[in-house]
């Protein structure tokens, strides 16, 4: 089969040829001539071989054990015309149906799946007031439904605004470390103003390093088990019936882990400390 537009050319079909013995299995060796011949017709044709997914081989004998035989003859051939418009086509190698040759299958667009990176609030957004505008605003968006639905969509707009926001400023890691490594070449080139340049050096790294390690969340968890009992009385169990306070609700978020993902949304639990004069009323 030959398709042809211009100088864009695609053969295909069983060229009854190998191009290296690696593609034969079984029975005597092919011979060098044909090998080099075929090679010849590739070559000066200049096409190129678009490889194969799928199984090795697209003949067979159809025997068993030691009088089985296997070679990849078919193939697709294309120019490098039709390369250059088709950048990243794809053949599989299809189970066979009844013939001794196995069908090929050309995809000239194969869907490749783009892995999405999950979104994580940063700890280092905290401290920039545009995020907390960010956020702000958000949380004024009116939607209509439950409490946990609102809730939900702002959590959801505002994750869709941090990400428009990240694209579009200077806060990520990579243009961090840039401007950190740019720090240091400048510290290794001139030195530190009253002090050594191995020291200036790991004070701006000690400091950078820091903004982002440093907990906030010094809570003693000690208060939170005081009223803890080896059994649940009657007195216990009251308490866990009666109506959850704001206070309780804003302990609770408190005692997460700053870094903790409690849900899929991509909000830590610092995202709702830090902004909890923002949030706080919906969350309860």
């Amino acid at each position: 089969m030959i398709q042809q537009h211009r100088e864009r050319v695609v053969v295909a079909g069983d060229f009854n040829a190998i191009t290296s013995p690696n593609e034969k299995e079984g029975g005597g060796e092919k011979s060098p001539t044909s090998i080099t011949n075929f090679n010849c017709f590739i070559g000066e044709n200049m096409l190129v071989d678009l490889g194969m997914v799928g199984r090795r081989y697209t003949w067979s004998n159809r025997r068993r054990g030691e009088e089985l035989i296997q070679e990849r003859l078919d193939r697709f051939l294309a120019s490098e015309e039709w390369m250059q418009l088709y950048t990243n086509p794809m053949v599989l190698r299809l189970s066979k149906t009844g013939s001794d040759h196995a069908p090929l299958l050309l995809d000239s667009h194969p869907q490749t799946e783009r892995s999405k990176r999950r979104f994580k609030f940063q700890d280092r957004w905290c401290d920039l007031e545009e995020v907390r505008h960010l956020i702000a605003d958000v949380w004024k968006t009116s939607f209509v439904g439950s409490a946990m639905y609102i809730v939900a969509k702002k959590i959801k707009l505002c994750r869709h605004k941090l990400v428009q926001w990240k694209q579009s400023s200077n806060s990520n890691s990579k243009k961090a470390i840039d401007q950190l490594t740019i720090a240091l070449e400048e510290l290794r080139a001139g030195g530190v103003q009253g002090a050594s340049t191995h020291q200036g050096i790991a004070n701006i790294a000690e400091e950078y390093f820091r903004g982002i390690f440093t907990s906030s969340n010094q809570a003693d968890p000690e208060p939170y088990f005081e009223d803890f009992e080896p059994k649940v009385t009657a007195h216990m169990n009251r308490r866990l019936q009666r109506p959850v306070s704001i206070e309780e609700v804003k302990r609770a978020t408190f005692s997460v882990h700053p870094q903790s993902v409690p849900g899929d949304d991509g909000m830590t639990a610092r995202f709702f400390q830090r902004h909890w004069d923002i949030v706080g009323a919906d969350i309860l």
